[in-house]
């Protein structure tokens, strides 16, 4: 199992890690999560690898600094996220959400999930 040191406070698993602690984890590692062995640096480098991918998958989405975050592609499926036709009546908590599953931060404002939920059905419709 990966070894990793905590650079910041963590909750892991259900477990309360502080500063400079060290730990084992097979989850996917976190950007605070500092790789002690050969196994922890391949699991980061493969992380990585998913986020340089990511940006090309959810251009347009990023935070009200024009900053991207880095933490919303772990919730990120757009490729299998359904969208139902009607999405424009569901609830506005509900677009939120569903913007969430796409990769949108958890602050995202309605009309900004509204705009990327409508970018995504458009590249979908372009795609097929």
């Amino acid at each position: 199992m990966p070894s990793y040191q905590a650079e910041n406070h963590l909750f892991v698993d259900g477990v309360l890690i502080p500063p400079g602690a060290r730990f084992k984890s097979d989850l996917v590692p976190g950007r605070k999560w500092k790789p002690l062995d050969a196994a922890a640096k391949a699991a980061v480098e493969q992380r990585q690898a998913q986020l340089a991918k990511a940006p090309a998958t959810i251009s347009g989405v990023s935070m009200p600094d024009g900053t991207l975050r880095l933490d919303a592609f772990d919730r990120m499926q757009p490729a299998t996220t359904e969208i139902p036709e009607d999405w424009r009546s569901l609830h506005q908590s509900q677009r939120r959400a569903l913007a969430m599953k796409l990769g949108a931060p958890r602050q995202i404002k309605v009309p900004d999930a509204d705009a990327m939920i409508e970018r995504e059905v458009t590249r979908r419709a372009a795609a097929a």
